[in-house]
């Protein structure tokens, strides 16, 4: 099975759509990208379900230290595993920035 290029755009488009809305705070914009039963495990962030996944984005947006966060996703890689179901990998390049708005990589 393969991924179509209206697949990749998508996929695409929703890896944009979270890291703007966890960018900015936007908890339910955040949580919108995911199921309702979803499991969401990175580091210091662990949340399940809805209403943790809101939280977590807000969270995340008012615990940083930097001014601006700034999270660009690449280096993709989708794989079909049924009909349903694609799995995906990606980076996630992080850039903050200081009062100045000098950017540095975060951490």
């Amino acid at each position: 099975m393969t991924i179509t290029p209206e697949d990749y755009v998508e996929l695409i488009t929703l890896y944009a759509t979270q890291s703007q809305a966890i960018d900015s705070g936007d908890g339910e914009g955040f949580a919108l990208t995911f199921t309702p039963d979803a499991v969401f495990s990175y580091s210091k962030f662990q949340s399940s379900g809805t209403d943790e996944l809101i939280a977590l984005a807000r969270r995340a947006y008012a615990s940083s230290e930097a001014a601006q966060n700034r999270h660009w996703p690449g280096n993709f890689k989708f794989a079909r595993v049924s009909d349903t179901e694609i799995h995906a990998s990606y980076y996630s390049l992080v850039l903050s920035t200081d009062e100045s708005m000098t950017p540095s990589l975060s951490e």
